[in-house]
């Protein structure tokens, strides 16, 4: 099974594009889960472009929520 890639915006979404993603937190809300441990860092292929496995990303929200992944 291949892994799949998601930006940030794929995972909190974007409102004023008006798209929705996997958890409908703010942008700053995300970087304090990450600095907090509960969700993993980002894989970083540029300067400008960080990227999380959509796996660990799923993984993490089942953590949080108590269900299993």
């Amino acid at each position: 099974m291949e892994d799949c890639y998601l930006r940030v915006e794929q995972i909190i979404g974007n409102r004023k594009a008006g798209t929705r993603g996997l958890l409908p937190i703010s942008k700053s809300h995300f970087w304090r889960l990450i600095e907090r441990g509960d969700i993993p860092r980002p894989l970083k292929i540029g300067s400008r472009v960080s990227l999380w496995r959509e796996r660990d990303i799923r993984q993490a929200l089942a953590r949080m929520t108590g269900e299993a992944a």
